[in-house]
């Protein structure tokens, strides 16, 4: 099978069914920790050394 139809049927069940309490939970735990990083980024207060940074590569030499 296809991974990508996998990857749809799989997610076509899971929408299917209604969350746990514990799933709920977790996934606006997780939303809320982006929102965070995202506003504490956004204020400018983020630190320099955890910022990623586009790394120069050298030209492909065959």
């Amino acid at each position: 099978m296809d991974q990508l139809l996998r990857l749809t049927l799989l997610l076509s069940r899971w929408t299917r069914r209604r969350w746990t309490r514990t799933e709920t939970i977790i996934a606006l735990s997780v939303i809320a920790f982006a929102l965070v990083i995202g506003i504490i980024e956004w204020a400018g207060y983020w630190p320099d050394a955890l910022v990623a940074e586009k790394v120069r590569r050298a030209p492909m030499r065959f």
